[in-house]
Parts: C-alpha cells; structure tokens; sequence
C-alpha cells in the first residue's frame, strides 16, 4: 500500500513541471520519478528553486 507524503507545515511548498523526466530526492533520501511536462506533487521550495538552476523544469514559477 503506498501513503501519500505530506509535507510538514512549516515547509513552503510548490510545484514544478520538468522538462525532461528524472528521478529526484526532494526529502533527500526518497526517490521520486519527475515526468517531463507533468506537473509534480508539492515538493520543498528549496528543491525547486535547485532544479530550475540545473534546468530540470520547464515552466517558471509563477506560470502554473
């Protein structure tokens, strides 16, 4: 049975949409599949704001 991860509240969360599929760390130790032009589950600002500067995702914040 999997659980849905909810992030704990203090954490600001957003979403991102990849621009081409990975699998990312987003809690640092679980893996999740990133699918290219599909909007992701909310992950940690910090993560996001990581993989635009790699430029992992395709549409800025703020666009969603």
């Amino acid at each position: 049975m999997t659980r849905k991860r909810e992030l704990p509240t203090e954490t600001a969360a957003e979403t991102i949409v990849p621009a081409v599929s990975f699998t990312g760390y987003p809690d640092g130790k679980t893996p999740v599949q990133f699918i290219a032009g599909v909007e992701s589950a909310p992950v940690p600002a910090e993560f996001a704001q990581l993989m635009r500067e790699k430029g992992l995702v395709s549409i800025s914040e703020g666009e969603i």
